[in-house]
Parts: structure tokens; sequence; C-alpha cells
């Protein structure tokens, strides 16, 4: 049996190993190819040759993208989770798990509530910025930014 060098792999150390196997290629079998010690994050196969799809991330690929993540398909780094086009309107964070406290909406959570919508915190929809409660007196609108 050939023993081969240089990060190859095969009968004739003819392949290239992986570099996303965990501690890098220099844990590849080199007769088969496969990484010893499994899969840098964000990596899954025998050879560690595929990237997380379908919305997944992580170690083997089990974590799920999060639904606050912008763009048509909550895309986000196969590696951390990070979205890939940032966070929808309502979400904030850098894997867009988290909603936007109150007082705040829209794109990373960056607009302020009304100081016109009712109630005791000026609470908002924290997508739109539309108000929870009815406008204070002398405001009106769906976001209560409209004097009377």
């Amino acid at each position: 049996v050939r023993v081969c060098l240089g990060n190859k792999f095969g009968f004739d150390c003819n392949y290239e190993c992986s570099t996303n196997c965990v501690g890098g290629s220099y844990y590849c079998d080199t007769f088969s190819g496969f990484c010893q010690k499994g899969c840098e994050d964000g990596y899954v196969g025998h050879r560690c040759e595929h990237s997380c799809t379908n919305g997944t991330y992580g170690a083997g690929c089990t974590e799920t993208c999060s639904l606050g993540c912008g763009g048509l398909e909550n895309d986000c780094s196969p590696v951390n989770g990070t979205c890939t086009f940032g966070c929808a309107h309502g979400f904030q964070g850098e894997t867009c798990k988290e909603s936007c406290s109150n007082g705040t909406f829209g794109e990373n959570c960056l607009q302020k509530c009304s100081v016109g919508c009712g109630g005791l915190e000026n609470l908002c929809n924290s997508i739109d910025g539309s108000c929870v409660y009815d406008c204070d007196p002398g405001f009106e609108g769906e976001m209560c930014n409209e004097s009377k």
C-alpha cells in the first residue's frame, strides 16, 4: 500500500484531500479521502465535499437558518448562520432570531415607533410601524404620526 504525501489520497495519490476536514487535510485518510475527525461547520459528506443547503448551517448542517433572515429563502451562512441578506423587517441580531424590542420596528429594528402611538410604551407593529393601540390625543393615521 502506497502512502500519499502532500494532502493527496487514492491508489495513485492523484486526488486532493478536502480542506473542510476538522483539523485540516492532515486528517484525511490517504486511501479513501474520508475526513477522520469529521467536517468543519458548514460541510457534510465523508470527504466534507458538500456545503450545507436548504436553509441549514453548523456542525453536520443540523441548525436551521432563522425565519427572520431577509431574502426569498431565508438564506444564511452555512458555517455560522449569519443571514446572507440581513434581517427581515421586525428582526435583529447576527442571526436575526431576535424580534424587535418594544418601541422599534423595520429593517434591523432601527426605526422608532411614533411618539403618537397610544399606550404607556408607544407600542407599534415590529414590521411596519403601525400602532398597536389607538393614537394619543392630537395624532392620527395608521402610524399616529400625523397631527390632527
